[in-house]
């Protein structure tokens, strides 16, 4: 049993096969279909962009960075925890 994989168009919902492997086909009794949806795949290279651009961004307070790292001090002291 030999085993080939080529892609193919679909038009209309019909599979379009590649000339080249028309006649091996006539040669076998069954095939194994995957189906690829390319939309799928162009999703996830978005968000795996939009994941890469956020984890690149600054990120920036409007109080100044003493007066946040004391903040933030004080909430864990709230919290019960030592510093």
């Amino acid at each position: 049993m030999s085993s080939v994989e080529f892609q193919a168009k679909v038009e209309n919902g019909n599979i379009v096969i590649p000339e080249e492997y028309q006649q091996e086909l006539l040669q076998v009794e069954t095939v194994k279909i995957v189906i690829s949806n390319k939309i799928q795949s162009n999703t996830a290279e978005a968000w795996a962009k939009w994941f890469e651009s956020v984890e690149r961004l600054e990120v920036t307070s409007n109080e100044p960075a003493r007066e946040y790292q004391q903040l933030l001090l004080d909430k864990y002291r709230q919290q019960g925890l030592e510093l």
